[in-house]
This record gives structure tokens, sequence and C-alpha cells, in this order.
């Protein structure tokens, strides 16, 4: 008997997308210099991050049955809030214009509106009838948090990794 449906539909979605990404041909393998070997190549860390995926989704969906018999169980529940479909939007958005716009400014762009969305929910802010002296401070932190992450990605993955960032 499930326990949790909302634990049971999402590990089984995860691991589908794990099972994909493990085995699906997501990006090119294959060293292009040759040397390296398989730490080297472009999926090696894709499928190991979509095999810790696998594992902690197998656990989740374990999880979610009762083996004890205990009698408690949890309905399907989903919401869709507005909050999650701004953020499908902006991931769509940051998708499309990343080419054209390049990794800094449309990471950055992405950032600061995720953290804005979310820490606007946080606060539990109505943005039709707030002010300055309640959203700056939100502005601000999200204008800090996302100039450093994308400083922090930068030096990580273009400087310290000398990743081709896009």
């Amino acid at each position: 008997m499930i326990r949790k449906m909302n634990d049971f539909v999402l590990s089984l979605i995860m691991i589908v997308l794990s099972l994909f990404l493990m085995f699906g041909e997501v990006t090119q393998g294959g060293s292009s210099l040759g040397q390296g070997g398989i730490l080297s190549e472009a999926d090696t860390y894709l499928k190991f991050i979509a095999f810790l995926l696998l594992v902690v989704s197998a656990i989740m969906f374990f999880r979610s049955f009762d083996f004890k018999r205990s009698g408690e169980k949890e309905s399907f529940k989903f919401s869709m809030t507005i909050l999650v479909a701004l953020v499908a939007l902006y991931l769509v958005i940051y998708t499309l214009v990343l080419p054209i716009v390049g990794f800094e400014i449309s990471t950055f762009v992405l950032a600061f509106l995720l953290c804005f969305s979310f820490g606007v929910k946080e606060d539990d802010i109505a943005l039709k009838d707030a002010d300055f002296k309640v959203i700056g401070p939100i502005l601000l932190r999200s204008l800090v948090f996302s100039i450093l992450m994308v400083i922090a990605l930068y030096l990580i993955f273009g400087k310290l990794l000398q990743i081709q960032l896009p």
C-alpha cells in the first residue's frame, strides 16, 4: 500500500529522468583530445549525478510504501501556484536567451529573478500593495546574491576548471 502518493509519483519521475540521463545520448561522449581518460569525457559527471539521483529516487520510492501497515495514507496533492509557473517560465526563457546573450548576463538575470521571486514568497509580500521600503531589501539581497553567484561560477568553472562557458 502506498503511504505517501506525492513521494511515490515524484520518485517515479526522477527514476525515469535519471535513467534517461544515464543511458540516453544527452551529450557527446569521448574526449576531443584523446587524453585524460574517462574523467575528461563530457558526460562522465552528468552520468555520476544521474546515478546519485537514481539512488536517492529509489530510496524515496521505497519509503513511500507502508510496509508496517500503519494505515496512514497521504493522497496526491499538487498545487500549481503562480511561483511554480514563474519558475518554469524563467527557465524556459533562460534556455532560449542563453545562446544569444551569453552565460554571464543570462545567468545573472535568472538568479536575480529566482532570488527575488522566492524572497517575496518567503516574506509573504503582495507586490501590488508593497512600497520600496518593503521591496528594497529583497531587491538588494537578490542583486548581491546574483552578482556573487555569477562571479563564483565564472571563477570556478571558467578559470579554475577551465571549462568553456556558453
